[in-house]
């Protein structure tokens, strides 16, 4: 075989893993995600701040106690089942307070109350700097929080897991 036949199967396989990677990243997106992420990023104003809220424990329900200081963008469902997460809105220079019971899953559902969780969310934008932060007072044994941002520029990202 000479090199000019060899350059469509090299440009044929790169094509290929190419294709494999962009379905893997957004099979993956649509696994997680509980609201469209464009609608989310779209929604972030100038005067708030959005953050999220991940439930991680692959067992247990978020159920939605209260809210004060922020607005719930998922106003239908009070309900985060594991693998889902929910977007919450605070206006900068406020701390927004969401209190949720947490309950073991049965049949897709919340079942039994086994704990529950305070989130305290300092929204703090000094000079262009996001210095936000989520508190968390009150949080029931066996659970536990990770945090984290994709980017300096991204919502600050809540994963409620359990130790």
């Amino acid at each position: 075989m000479n090199a000019e036949s060899r350059m469509p199967l090299s440009v044929t396989i790169v094509l290929f893993i190419l294709l494999v990677i962009v379905v893997g990243v957004f099979t993956n997106n649509k696994i997680i995600n509980s609201a469209s992420e464009e609608d989310f990023i779209a929604a972030n104003l100038p005067e708030v701040k959005n953050f999220v809220i991940f439930n991680d424990t692959y067992r247990y329900a978020l159920v939605l106690d209260s809210i004060s200081n922020a607005t719930w963008l998922t106003p239908d469902e009070d309900i985060v089942l594991p693998g889902i997460r929910n977007f919450i809105r605070v206006p900068i220079g406020m701390i927004g307070s969401v209190n949720y019971n947490v309950h073991s899953v049965v049949n897709g559902g919340a079942g039994a109350k086994v704990g529950e969780i305070q989130c305290l969310i300092h929204c703090n934008v000094i000079n262009g700097n996001d210095l936000s932060f989520i508190q968390l007072p009150v949080i029931s044994p066996p659970f536990g929080a990770q945090f984290g941002r994709r980017t300096n520029d991204a919502p600050l990202v809540m994963f409620v897991v359990v130790r």
